[in-house]
């Protein structure tokens, strides 16, 4: 929310001042030159889910059933946090994005050719989660929960604790996810 001062200057009296307020949302999906943004702050399409739920809705991204993340059908994708490579893969990277409730993102950007600054290994493609950052002095947190019911339930729990002055920026989270999925496979062989 952006609010504007102005003059009126038909007026040849005192000036009154008074305010406008501009207000904007971004879309959820942002096409820019080099990438594709998804907005995740103020979303309600990701409200109360987890990061894993908003890169499944996401363009060019799929993630399988053994939460393999493929971008545009190719895997070895690189999963960046704040611009960092992450160092977890396969179960725990899946674990960790199950954890990580949507509220906690700002905004995920989706590169399917990532320039030369970027290590080689991610040639099939670069996902980097932005997390939201408190810029407010003070002691302040949050405190999350979510709840979902499929043929099983699921649930998601979290905190975070952050502490800011002018010299020191002091910052933690907890997330836990309960998750029981079920695949049912049915075998038909005829063998002659």
């Amino acid at each position: 929310m952006v609010q504007v001062p102005f003059t009126t200057p038909c007026n040849p009296g005192p000036h009154k001042w008074a305010g406008v307020t501009v207000t904007g949302r971004k879309p959820f999906i942002q096409k820019l030159s080099d990438r594709i943004v998804v907005n995740v702050e103020n979303s309600i399409v990701s409200a109360g889910s987890t990061a894993m739920d908003v890169l499944e809705r996401s363009p060019g991204v799929n993630v399988d059933q053994n939460d393999n993340i493929t971008l545009r059908g190719k895997s070895g994708v690189i999963i960046m946090v704040d611009g960092k490579p992450t160092p977890m893969t396969g179960s725990d990277l899946a674990n960790y994005l199950k954890g990580l409730p949507s509220s906690a993102i700002e905004r995920i950007d989706i590169i399917t050719n990532p320039s030369a600054k970027y290590d080689a290994s991610g040639n099939s493609g670069i996902i980097d989660i932005r997390m939201k950052k408190d810029q407010r002095f003070g002691v302040n947190g949050t405190f999350t929960t979510g709840y979902g019911q499929g043929v099983y339930p699921k649930t998601n729990i979290g905190s975070t604790f952050n502490y800011r002055n002018k010299k020191v920026n002091v910052f933690g989270n907890y997330n836990y996810a309960y998750r029981i999925g079920l695949n049912h496979l049915l075998l038909d062989r005829s063998f002659l």
